[in-house]
């Protein structure tokens, strides 16, 4: 059996669509979508309630806005 090579895509899901295509060879294992390149290296703000909290009109739109700021709160600790 083959080893498949992790990646992270940054970008749209046409990006991750093209990876789908070649799930032989790749997997992916960090999907960061929806978020411009300034928001990601930009200092971090506090957040005003637990991340748990936090709501949207449905899931992918919560998972996406939940990393969003996972990601930036990570970076700064």
């Amino acid at each position: 059996m083959d080893e498949k090579t992790d990646v992270s895509i940054f970008g749209s899901c046409v990006t991750r669509d093209a990876f789908a295509h070649l799930e032989n060879t790749f997997n992916v294992s960090t999907y960061i979508a929806r978020q411009s390149f300034v928001s990601a290296v930009d200092n971090a703000i506090p957040l005003p309630c637990p991340i748990e909290d936090i709501t949207a009109r449905n899931n992918f739109e919560r998972r996406t806005s939940q990393r969003l700021l996972l990601y930036q709160i990570e970076r700064v600790r």
